[in-house]
């Protein structure tokens, strides 16, 4: 009985030890499952914004090596070829008919396409060696001593001027005459005024300047280009994330996916954003997006810390549009608007509808809290940026506009 009893209890204390650690096996799974849960919405969402932004990346890419340059000269490279074929034919056969001459040369053509290669004066030439060498050439006179593509266009070649100026000497100017910042590179011989307070664009190159730890007296142009030359792209490629999350907002990561990759893809924003084109066309995309998403956080929150720090951020992209883009106003005056609008929608549904006092207060005081609050850091945030009333910016800008259509229209 006393080792029936013994063997009973040892039975017992292995099948709790068992219980116990299959109880931790599961509560180990539960937690590995919950885990997954959580962070399989945040992956999906870093995989397919990322693939926007990498794409954005290589649209874009070209100009980097001029990646399409072979393909032209290897089509010119063909074109010769044929037209030295069909010279050959019609020396070699002047009575030849047309149509046959014609079936001669596609003849010895489709030859030299099979092979690579192309025989004149009984010399065989490997048709890729003369695309490669003659690229090479022509890639060469596109790139400085250190191999650095040129800036693409004149305006980016203007904003490096500036940009230089600025990194040097602390204003825009070529020189100072009589204490104050002068440009000479323009308007020649008279030149004009420069500034200790340069375009978001010339502040942001010397900063990369800075940064890349080039010298302010020494640095070469072509160091400086290679600083800033993907710049735009990579403010391309930052634009697709508020663009991303604000559809996001209203649907989910697949529309999310797709219509910020149609962003990035529309033709003309790639041809005025690829590599060393230098300009402010970023800005347009990327500011707005950021204004928008922060007032949209901002709208949907109710905790008012929330929202005041929505808004807040929303009013400070407000002002460095405003900096970067001297007619970026229109988005201030969209955006006040809107709310606006949608102040009045609830008031007038209010009173068709009878809801009750306490949702319409909320409702109120919800929109509200955004307006003013956005209104007063971006009132705030301008004065800092770029030392102006945002309100009076504007309607200086929207009389402008109106003015300006009305001229064109008499």
């Amino acid at each position: 009985m006393g080792k029936k009893s013994s063997n009973h209890s040892k039975v017992s204390k292995s099948e709790n030890i068992s219980e116990k650690e299959n109880s931790k096996k599961d509560a180990k799974f539960n937690f590995d499952l919950n885990l997954l849960k959580k962070t399989y919405p945040i992956l999906i969402t870093a995989i397919l914004l990322g693939f926007v932004m990498w794409f954005a990346f290589f649209v874009r890419s070209g100009p980097i090596n001029l990646d399409g340059l072979e393909d032209n000269v290897r089509a010119s490279t063909y074109s010769q070829i044929q037209n030295i074929i069909s010279q050959q034919v019609d020396t070699e056969y002047p009575n030849l008919n047309a149509a046959y001459k014609q079936e001669l040369v596609q003849k010895e053509y489709q030859k030299v396409l099979d092979t690579g290669i192309f025989e004149i004066q009984g010399q065989k030439i490997v048709i890729e060696d003369i695309v490669k060498q003659n690229s090479a050439v022509l890639k060469d006179s596109f790139k400085a001593e250190n191999g650095q593509t040129y800036l693409t266009e004149m305006d980016s070649h203007n904003f490096l001027h500036y940009s230089t100026n600025f990194y040097r000497y602390g204003h825009t100017g070529d020189t100072l005459i009589d204490g104050k910042p002068w440009v000479t590179n323009k308007v020649s011989p008279e030149g004009y005024p420069g500034t200790y307070n340069p375009d978001f664009l010339v502040w942001l190159e010397a900063k990369k300047y800075a940064l890349n730890g080039l010298d302010r007296n020494n640095s070469t142009d072509e160091e400086r280009t290679t600083a800033i030359y993907l710049l735009t792209v990579y403010l391309v490629m930052l634009s697709a994330i508020p663009i991303y999350f604000i559809i996001r907002k209203f649907s989910n990561d697949l529309f999310a996916f797709f219509g910020s990759l149609i962003l990035v893809s529309i033709g003309t924003y790639v041809s005025r954003t690829v590599a060393g084109f230098v300009d402010t066309d970023a800005f347009n995309v990327l500011f707005p997006g950021l204004i928008v998403v922060f007032l949209i956080y901002a709208f949907v929150y109710k905790k008012i810390l929330l929202k005041i720090l929505f808004t807040a951020l929303s009013g400070l992209f407000i002002s460095i549009y405003l900096w970067a883009w001297s007619a970026g106003w229109f988005i201030f005056v969209f955006l006040v608007l809107s709310l606006l609008a949608y102040l009045g929608y609830i008031i007038i549904s209010h009173f068709i509808v009878k809801e009750k006092e306490l949702t319409f207060f909320n409702k109120i005081k919800n929109d509200l809290i955004t307006l003013i609050s956005f209104s007063l850091a971006s009132f705030v945030f301008t004065f800092v940026f770029i030392k102006e009333n945002i309100f009076i910016y504007t309607y200086n800008g929207l009389v402008g506009s109106l003015s300006e259509i009305a001229s064109i229209s008499t």
